[in-house]
């Protein structure tokens, strides 16, 4: 909150008496606090690409939208020596708001049986582009992997809530052995901060002056 004071020195007879209003500004009703917060959205739809098996589920992205990764009990899996890309579409953001600071895209993938073989990458979709993450190389066991964009890597220019309504998150799986490849989560991260003031001037007296009578 803000609150203000003044001091008068009159010389001679006063002119006036002032004291402070009843009815001050509302100065929070045009602060709005620096909120720094992240929203997280997962896969709810079938994106541009369903090119990996679905296992434990009838779905693509059934099978990695989960909360908490539930690992071998549903996934999508790469086989065969085949080179394998899946996007998922996301719901509309609901929380975020203000200035878009990053989006970051992570996967939770594995090799099935020899490490250092098989391999993945992080994939988004933007204006009907896609881009890809580092190329890893997977251990047998999951683990997480994150690519993150400050901006967005089509415009070059910070991302619109509009884009992150119409983007796609996904994972790009190789089976470099004739063996599996498998992801089990997808999932994206918006981070953001809210601005500071509104550029309103509230409404209000900052003091009562009342003249003298003499």
């Amino acid at each position: 909150s803000a609150t203000a004071s003044m001091g008068v020195t009159v010389t001679g007879d006063e002119v006036a008496t002032y004291e402070l209003s009843a009815t001050q500004p509302n100065w929070n009703s045009i602060m709005t606090p620096v909120a720094v917060g992240t929203e997280t959205l997962r896969p709810n739809a079938a994106g541009t690409y369903s090119q990996a098996d679905p296992v434990g589920e009838v779905s693509n992205y059934l099978c990695v939208d989960e909360e908490v990764a539930d690992d071998d009990s549903t996934y999508v899996e790469t086989s065969g020596g085949a080179t394998e890309i899946d996007t998922y579409n996301i719901p509309d953001h609901s929380e975020g708001y203000g200035t878009i600071s990053s989006v970051t895209v992570y996967v939770r993938c594995r090799a099935s049986t020899t490490a250092d073989l098989h391999a993945a990458e992080t994939v988004i979709r933007t204006h009907s582009t896609d881009y890809f993450g580092t190329y890893t190389l997977l251990p047998t066991s999951y683990t997480d992997y994150s690519t993150t964009y400050n901006v967005n890597p089509n415009t070059t220019n910070a991302w619109t809530w509009d884009e992150i309504d119409a983007l796609e998150i996904g994972v790009r799986l190789y089976d470099n052995d004739d063996d599996e490849v498998r992801c089990t989560q997808v999932y994206v991260e918006v981070a953001y901060a809210a601005p500071l003031l509104s550029g309103s001037v509230p409404t209000g007296d900052l003091f009562d002056i009342t003249p003298d009578d003499g």
